[in-house]
């Protein structure tokens, strides 16, 4: 079958996870990539391979959880794009691929994949489990042609008032920025708010809003430099097998060391 990464993540959270296959598939490159192929392993999953095509270092999902997918011995096939589904008799049976080289860098920064004349091959597999990411559905302004937009597809919105290019007519958060944190999302709408209420009541929109800022005077001279404490994990066969939290957390010791790493340098009064 084919999913998406979301979906499949929600109906196990729901109970009401899929019957393991014996080979899952998963395309992109993010955390959510990572989530679905390490949940499936848990799930009982034989066969578990992620299909990114740039390399590990342009990955975005983050470092630590790509090394411990790769330590619950999931496949992670870098340089590779998926072109289309297989299937034999009305059934997914693999993934046409190719391997990718990189190039110049792209709008993102990072440098574009480009497909490898000749090297095409096949992952076969029996799921198939989309997280390439997702964009804003701008449907419901087809009756508002006049907002532009980007050519990412984005509204485009001042970043301090959510102001578009119909008076009236508000945007922020992902709509406007693109992925971005649920606080940044929040922010936005609060800042646009404020707009909406002084065009609502004849203000000035674009007039400054005034934040409050309560910084803290940061005290690096004297400070100690120490490394990280070493999270102790859940053993590599168990957490293949459980969905436990696979970090045991710290023991008093060192969760006072690791304060006292973050408190000493802030200037804040350590606990005693």
């Amino acid at each position: 079958g084919l999913v998406d990464g979301l979906t499949f993540l929600r109906d196990i959270n729901l109970g009401n996870p899929p019957k393991p296959r014996r080979k899952m598939v998963v395309i992109g490159g993010g955390n959510t990539a990572i989530d679905c192929a390490r949940t499936a392993k848990r799930l009982g999953y034989n066969s578990v391979a992620i299909l990114y095509r740039r390399t590990r270092e342009e990955m975005p999902a983050n470092s630590w959880e790509v090394d411990e997918a790769m330590e619950e011995g999931i496949d992670i096939q870098f340089l590779t794009a998926p072109v289309k589904i297989v299937a034999e008799n009305g059934k997914v049976s693999g993934v046409a691929c190719v391997r990718m080289k990189l190039g110049d860098p792209d709008e993102s920064g990072r440098r574009r994949p480009i497909p490898i004349d000749g090297s095409e091959f096949e992952v076969k597999t029996n799921l198939v489990v989309s997280a390439i990411g997702q964009a804003p559905d701008l449907g419901c302004l087809s009756k508002e042609p006049g907002i532009n937009t980007s050519q990412k597809g984005l509204v485009i919105a001042d970043p301090l008032t959510g102001t578009t290019s119909i008076a009236g007519i508000f945007a922020g958060g992902d709509v406007v920025s693109g992925p971005r944190t649920v606080v940044e999302a929040v922010s936005s709408g609060k800042r646009a708010a404020i707009a909406i209420d002084r065009y609502l009541t004849g203000g000035n929109i674009s007039s400054r809003q005034e934040r409050d800022w309560k910084g803290i005077r940061l005290e690096f001279e004297g400070a100690d430099l120490k490394e990280r404490e070493f999270m102790p994990l859940l053993s590599l066969s168990e957490r293949k097998r459980t969905f436990k939290e696979i970090e045991l957390g710290f023991s008093e010791e060192k969760a006072r060391n690791e304060a006292d790493r973050c408190l000493r340098i802030c200037g804040i009064q350590k606990l005693p």
